[in-house]
């Protein structure tokens, strides 16, 4: 494979991983354990922390991505209307 522009500019990152996919297939893309200090907490315990900071309040419920129709539409009332 050759490298791209955007490969080099990113710090050699995709070289890293195509060499890790060549040398041990899909299976040395996996999660390695990674250095530093083990996490402490928990998803639990990292919500409960997050809900102490914000003063309990919850986070608004994700909305999905519209979808390309949506924004299609969206553009063409936008033009339409003369915005």
């Amino acid at each position: 494979m050759s490298s791209s522009p955007l490969g080099d500019q990113e710090g050699g990152r995709p070289r890293k991983w195509r060499g890790r996919f060549a040398a041990g297939g899909l299976a040395a893309l996996a999660e390695v354990k990674r250095s530093g200090r083990p996490r402490i907490y928990g998803p639990q315990g990292r919500i409960a922390v997050v809900a102490a900071a914000t003063g309990g309040q919850a986070a608004p419920p994700l909305e999905p991505a519209p979808s390309l129709d949506k924004v299609a539409a969206h553009c063409h009332r936008i033009s339409d209307s003369g915005h």
